[in-house]
């Protein structure tokens, strides 16, 4: 529903232009927001994306893959499908010659069938409608994957994956983009 001028998107704009204030997670995206709304800056704040690794859901799930292959794995919505495609033939030439190595995938699984992985290399978890449990996917990879192309949507993104990954000490491939040049 989300397309360029589509009635959902007019709905959200206008929804912003009617906010008291708005919250957003990278001053990239808040200066974005205010040029294409015509909202005053000092109405946006950005705040760093933080997590909580005291929350109880945060719990080591690594054991319920399998502990004797390397697992690499992707989790990501749905707004990736064009990201994903970054990751295709890396996987596959990995996968044709490591055969201890294993592809997870946690995403809108009819991404899936761009891989075309057998079913005895491929893991696919399921997208959590339970926030809480969607915290611990990050733990089951042994390597974590984030591809993104560099376009416009990608660049005003906070680096709340490396979080997600580093909360797990999971080590972490990523896209060459400015946002996870933080602290390098």
């Amino acid at each position: 529903d989300f397309k360029p001028n589509s009635q959902a998107i007019k709905y959200h704009k206008e929804a912003l232009r009617e906010a008291d204030f708005i919250h957003c997670t990278t001053p990239k995206l808040r200066d974005n927001i205010s040029n294409m709304l015509g909202i005053d800056k000092k109405y946006i704040y950005s705040f760093d994306n933080a997590i909580d690794i005291s929350s109880k859901y945060y719990v080591n799930s690594r054991h319920k893959l399998p502990e004797d292959k390397v697992i690499i794995g992707y989790q990501g919505g749905s707004s990736h499908e064009k990201d994903l495609e970054l990751l295709v033939e890396p996987v596959k030439e990995i996968l044709k010659k490591n055969d201890n190595v294993m592809f997870a995938f946690c995403s809108n699984p009819y991404f899936l069938k761009k891989f075309n992985i057998p079913a005895d290399r491929l893991i696919n978890i399921p997208l959590q409608d339970n926030f809480n449990l969607f915290l611990t996917i990050p733990s089951m990879f042994d390597i974590g994957l984030v591809p993104l192309l560099d376009d416009e949507f990608n660049r005003n993104k906070s680096s709340l994956k490396l979080l997600e990954y580093g909360a797990y000490r999971v080590p972490t491939v990523c896209s060459k983009m400015e946002v996870y040049n933080k602290g390098l």
